[in-house]
């Protein structure tokens, strides 16, 4: 029998025995349908064929039924649908078995039974309870209950369905055929779980459903319809005669451009007139519709005349055949049968090759069937461009030579025909439903009608063309002429929506394609000089008006240099500003040298960024970056491309430049970083745009794996540091890949840890660290631990001791643990009973450079208070090893729920003078002195209600070097410091400090004997009374230096500045109570002081800023503006130049101060919050604020934060700059410091991403942050 279609199915597999859940499902379902149906109950006696019994309790030893046989030789088939476990034997009335075999699911036959008695016993396979089950049984040879189906019921032309419904657990329905050996008929099922058995006079199976079959064996013929699922069923039958076939509508071989007749039928008669290649097709008003065809007596002729049956001619002698479709369904207007002979120039018109210029041609398909054929004036030799668009239908586009010969067939919107066969070519259309076609037909080597295109300058400049693809033409051809053009060329194309709904493809005179993009707009293309060439912009459908660009990219562009091609030198920064906004670079390099390009677009948004392409000096494309890095080597010549993925906003790109290697070895800025697999201690530093790489050299073995573990400050996720390895080889060098032979893989998105592994050659590998997709400047610490092929492997991290022993719940705590073995993998947490408490482990910010000290966030979030024990947890469980837990060695305290206050401002009052007696009794505080001051109602500040206090506190003449702490009365003295000063300096701070329940706040020195004075300037109070903070960046509104803000002159004795803050830079013009501002008096004459105060009142008997003669020194200061939006800056004595810092205001509505602390977050001189180490000049320094030490989250309504800080042992006079992370330096100041001064000064600091930032500008300095306060937005 001829194969089956693509549709066809055979019968079911048996699945007996098969346990899986859909199946046992499908069991559970048909019982359930089988239990809710009106079925005869019966689990033993006799039963009737073609009824379905029910059995829901068979006996213990099963049930058993007979079965009577009329006629010998019969075919008896029976349905089983039970649970799994259910067994079935069939036993002969001499007491034999009988043989049967099983078909779909439930279905067994037995053929060739003699007649009489049969027994059916059904049972549990293991001896237990039989379960439910539903049996039938047939006899589809014998019984005179069969549909029958007459001849006329097999017409082809029109077959008659024949419709039932099985009943659930139903064996099947019998039908008779009329058929006789050697006829081919084909039955079709209507639905898929539908199935259908045809046999033979024996009880063979000869024929199946959905296929042709020649019917062998010996009539009578019947049919048995039955359903696998054991489910009822509805369905329709059909048997329709292939061989002789009835009531098929002739077709003729018809002219081109005429409109066969349509009709319902499902078959047509075709009439071959002579021996020869035919083009078949069928179509209805809204397709395709797909059939096959068969000779005379039934027999399938091999033959494509489905969707593309125009893709081979289908050769045929002549006579007639049988066209039938095997749809499911005929449209209600019919279809038509479209019948040429290939070559045929009947119909034939004249068409067009320059369709670019001429206009396209119109196939206008006005009904079913209806083909064209345009005779070209197209040469031997040349190509065409062929395109076409439709409305909502597909056109298949066929060219033939003169002698029939198929050139090329195409359903696809636009391709290329290479014309290879004799002219006349004939260009065939068929549709696969009716619409008006647009086509292109453009002969290769033309550009006539093309788009001149001329070359675009690199930078945001205007596009070089503009096209449009319409909807009925999605194609636009440019052209390149012979001398217009480099041998190395970039084309870039955008769209309205930035969208690539386009590709590019270029082809020389004779059709052949030179280059196609590829998942870009970005097409890079090697062209021969000379020569012409066309590029056409090919559309996936979209209407849109397009902007097309080509860069050169030759060895003769003009490029800039980068700035850098040192290892790790800095990086070439652009702005894109465009789509196609594009630069280059020209790197000259040794043929021997080991480069690597990146371009790196840190911050941007989703799906966009920057690409980058790397060439050598001929324009040939060299790599593509994928990755961290495009690498190259062999040239002395290389462009390397960047351009925008744009999305609507401008992109910030860094483009590194590195000669890791040259023929002599790696970079001297690798080897002087030499490590061993053993010795990869740990090491902190900054990736800057300046240096934005860490580079090393290691020498690797074969076997080698170590993990490099670290930290750094990147806030956005996923974005880290790129940690690689590389080998020495240079033919292992070029490229994007990554080697597998040598390579780092990140081991957990977004955390900083790689597994380190080298499988090749022993060599001296190159490591280097770069910025990836984070931001810089980027701190990092990192460390190499072995795995597996050094020397020693690590042993477990052991725990001695931790430097505080208790912590609030329901934060990150920072902790240092001190201990041996120590990595920046080792994760500490709490835990109680063997068992780990909290949510995660905590996070390591920092280490010493001996792994003996390590600073962790240690997380309590969702712990109760208690004592608990602190281990090193692996694979979730407390290290079980000698030094792996410290046992009760940490305590946690109930989380306190600090006060959500406003703040009130007041003029500048002295509440404390001990030179005086106001406020405390007259007397210097000696060493460890402790003065008591009453703050809540005094001198307008309410007795109750007040939550912190904001009061510049002064230092007057100590006798030695020392600081004063101040915090609420009667709580334990923090760690910490508020003013720092050295013997004999009068020096001021601001400090916001936590009111007691008493109203009382201590000012504790720590030694020598000093004087201590106070001027409140505010307080904060929950009673809703007050305002709110707006934080903003530095923002500088002062500069008598220079005229900002105020005239250029310095402020002499008594001079009063009056700077306007609201309405300026920001602040609102109106709503304004008060602003921050970190105010600086810059080289005064004399010693003296500066009073900031509202505009128009009367000048406060206080100080903001004390200074000596030649100072530069700043104070923080929360000033009342006046009405006018003005405030009022006065110098005492002497002449001096002030600068004033904007850091935030306060107005009715903003964010809400909590008092904290003092707690410290940072101390450089221990790695306590971040690295070991002093900040270099340049440097910076951040820590995380969001979610530790009580401060809330980002997502709890953080804004900004208070902090103290401190700078010690600067080794030149400078400042320091505190502003938010993941911002860009502001122009301004916080601190400013002399030469081995310690200095602190209050600092109120957004805080957009959950870290800040401390900038250093010159020398080396230590920092020191203690927390005061934050602020909340309101609706946290």
């Amino acid at each position: 029998s001829p194969a089956p279609s693509a549709k066809a199915k055979t019968e079911a597999e048996p699945k007996t025995g098969t346990t899986d859940a859909a199946a046992q499902a499908d069991r559970a379902a048909a019982l359930r349908e089988i239990g809710a149906a009106d079925l005869p109950e019966s689990c033993s006696g006799a039963l009737d064929p073609g009824t379905v019994y029910h059995c829901a309790s068979a006996p213990q030893d099963g049930a058993a039924y007979t079965l009577t046989v009329t006629e010998d030789q019969d075919l008896l088939a029976y349905g089983l649908v039970s649970g799994f476990g259910t067994i079935a034997s069939l036993t002969g009335p001499d007491g034999q078995s009988v043989t049967c075999s099983s078909y779909g699911s439930y279905q067994h036959r037995c053929p060739g039974v003699a007649a009489g008695t049969y027994t059916l016993t059904v049972s549990d396979q293991w001896g237990g309870v039989t379960p439910e089950f539903s049996v039938s049984y047939q006899l589809p040879l014998s019984t005179a209950d069969c549909t029958a189906v007459t001849e006329a019921d097999t017409a082809l032309g029109s077959p008659r369905g024949f419709t039932g419904t099985l009943a659930a657990g139903s064996v099947g329905d019998c039908y008779t055929l009329p058929s006789a050996a050697g006829d081919t008929v084909q039955f079709q099922a209507s639905v898929y779980s539908e199935y259908i058995s045809v046999y033979d006079a024996d009880g063979t199976v000869v024929c199946t459903q959905d296929r042709s079959c020649a019917l062998t064996g010996t009539a009578p013929y019947r049919a048995l319809v039955w359903a696998d699922s054991g489910n009822e069923l509805d369905y329709t039958f059909t048997a329709a005669r292939l061989s002789d076939p009835q009531g098929c509508a002739a077709v003729q071989v018809q002219p081109y451009g005429s409109v066969p007749a349509a009709g319902t039928s499902p078959c047509r008669t075709l009439h071959i007139p002579a021996d020869g290649s035919y083009l078949v097709g069928a179509s209805g008003a809204d397709g395709v519709i797909s059939g096959a065809l068969y000779a005379a007596d039934g027999t399938e002729v091999p033959c494509d005349t489905g969707y593309d049956y125009m893709a081979q001619g289908c050769p045929l002698s002549a006579g007639d055949y049988i066209w039938e479709t095997d749809a499911g369904g005929i449209p209600a207007a019919g279809f038509a049968v479209a019948l040429h002979r290939v070559g045929q120039t009947d119909g034939c018109t004249a068409g067009r090759d320059d369709t670019y210029a001429s206009g396209q041609a119109l196939a206008a398909v006005s009904a079913p069937g209806q083909e064209f054929c345009w005779t070209l004036p197209t040469a031997t030799g040349s190509g065409l461009y062929l395109a076409n668009a439709g409305s909502g239908h597909s056109l298949t586009l066929a060219v033939y030579d003169a002698g029939g010969t198929r050139q090329c067939e195409t359903a696809y919107s636009f391709s290329v025909c290479k014309l290879t066969g004799t002219a006349p070519f004939r260009l065939i259309l068929a549709a696969q439903g009716t619409a008006d076609f647009r086509v292109t037909v453009q002969r290769t080597g033309s550009t006539a009608g093309c788009t001149a295109w001329p070359r675009t300058a690199y930078g945001d400049h205007p596009a070089g063309a503009h096209v449009a693809l319409t909807a009925t033409a999605q194609t636009a051809c440019l052209a390149l002429p012979a001398g217009d053009h480099s041998t190395g060329e970039v084309f870039d194309f955008t769209d309205t929506g930035n969208q690539l709904n386009a590709s590019f493809r270029v082809y020389d005179a004779k059709g052949d394609a030179v280059c196609t993009s590829s998942g870009s707009s970005l097409t890079p293309c090697a062209l021969a000089a000379g020569v012409s060439y066309a590029a056409v912009l090919v559309g996936t459908g979209t209407v849109d008006t397009y902007d097309v660009a080509r860069h050169d990219v030759s060895g003769g562009a003009s490029c800039a240099a980068p700035a850098s091609t040192a290892m790790g030198g800095a990086s070439t920064g652009y702005t894109l500003s465009s789509a196609l906004d594009e630069r280059c670079l020209r790197v000259t390099a040794a043929a021997g040298d080991k480069m690597w390009f990146a371009v790196r677009t840190p911050g941007a948004a989703r799906n966009t960024g920057a690409e980058l392409l790397v060439f050598d000096g001929t324009g040939r494309v060299l790599c593509w970056q994928h990755g961290a890095s495009c690498r190259a080597t062999g040239s002395a010549s290389y462009l390397v491309l960047v351009a925008a993925d744009y999305g609507g906003a401008p992109i910030a790109a860094h483009v590194d430049t590195w000669r890791v290697g040259t023929a002599a070895g790696w970079a001297p800025q690798c080897t002087a970083h030499a490590l061993t697999p053993d010795t990869f201690t740990p090491r902190s530093g900054i990736l800057t745009e300046d240096a934005p790489a860490y580079c090393a050299v290691m020498p690797v073995t074969s076997g080698l794996r170590f993990n490099v573990y670290g930290v750094d400050s990147e806030t956005s996720y996923p974005a880290t540091p790129w940690f690689d390895m590389f080998s020495a080889d240079t033919s292992r060098w070029a490229g994007t890949a990554i080697d597998y032979s040598y390579q780092c893989t990140g081991q957990n998105i977004g955390t900083f840890a790689y597994q380190c592994l080298s499988l090749g050659d022993a060599t001296q590998a190159v490591l280097i660290l770069s910025p990836g997709s984070t931001a810089a400047p980027l701190e990092f610490s990192m460390q190499g631990v072995c795995q597996s092929g050094c020397a020693n492997r690590p042993p477990n991290p052991v725990l001695s001791s931790l430097d505080t022993s208790t912590g609030p719940s329901g934060t990150l705590n920072q902790l240092v643990v001190h201990g041996t073995h120590l990595t920046f993998d080792t994760q500490v947490e709490l835990t109680r009973n063997g068992a780990v408490v909290g949510t995660s482990p905590g996070r390591v910010v920092a280490m010493n450079s001996s792994a003996t000290s390590l600073t962790v966030l240690l997380n309590t979030n969702g712990v109760d208070p208690g004592t608990y024990d602190v281990s090193v947890v692996s694979y979730g469980s407390p290290g079980s090893w000698d030094g792996g837990t410290l046992h009760g060695a940490y305590t946690v305290t109930a989380a306190s729920t600090p006060a959500r206050s406003t703040f009130v401002p007041l003029s500048p009052t002295r509440f404390l003078d001990t030179r005086n007696g106001t406020g405390a009794p007259k007397a210097r505080v000696g060493a460890g002195g402790v003065v008591k001051l009453k703050v809540a109602g005094a001198h307008g500040v309410p007795a109750t209600g007040v939550s912190a206090v904001v009061m510049n506190v002064t230092a007057v003449n100590p006798t030695a070097n020392g600081f004063v702490t101040v915090y609420p009365d009667g709580a334990a003295v923090p760690q910490a410091s508020n003013v720092n000063f050295r013997a004999g300096q009068t020096i001021p701070n601001l400090v916001t400090v936590p009111v007691a329940a008493n109203g009382t706040v201590d000012l504790r020195n720590a030694y020598g004997a000093v004087d201590l004075v106070a001027d409140v300037t505010g307080y904060y109070t929950s009673s809703g009374s007050g305002s709110s903070l707006q934080a903003m960046s530095p923002t500088r509104f002062l500069d008598t230096r220079n005229g900002t803000g105020a005239p250029k002159a310095r402020v002499g004795a008594g001079g009063v500045v009056k700077l306007k803050v609201a309405g300026a830079h920001g602040v609102p013009a109106t709503g304004v109570s008060a602003v921050v501002m970190n105010v600086t008096a810059v080289n005064p004459t004399a010693n003296g002081f500066v009073t900031v105060y509202p505009d128009g009142a009367a000048v406060p008997q206080a100080s903001n800023l004390n200074f000596t003669a030649g100072e530069t020194i700043p104070n923080l200061v929360i000033v009342p503006v006046a009405a006018n939006g003005t405030v009022d800056l006065r110098n005492a004595f002497g002449t001096v130049d002030l600068v004033a810092d904007v850091t935030g205001y306060y107005t009715a509505s903003g964010a809400a101060f909590s008092a904290s602390g003092p707690v410290r977050l940072l101390d450089t001189r221990s790695g306590l919050g971040a690295r070991a180490g002093t900040v270099g000049p340049g440097g910076v320094v951040s820590i995380p604020v969001a979610g530790v030490a009580g401060v809330p989250s980002q997502a709890g309504g953080l804004t900004a934060v208070v902090l103290n800080v401190t700078v010690t042992a600067p080794s030149t006079s400078g400042y320091l700059t505190v502003h938010a992370h993941g911002r860009p330096l502001p122009g301004a100041s916080n601190l400013n410091f002399t030469q081995g001064e310690t200095i602190s000064n209050l600092v109120v600091v957004p805080v957009v991403d959950g870290r800040i930032t401390f900038a250093n500008h010159f020398g080396t300095v230590h920092v020191v942050a203690d927390l005061s306060g934050y602020f909340t937005s309101p609706t946290a």
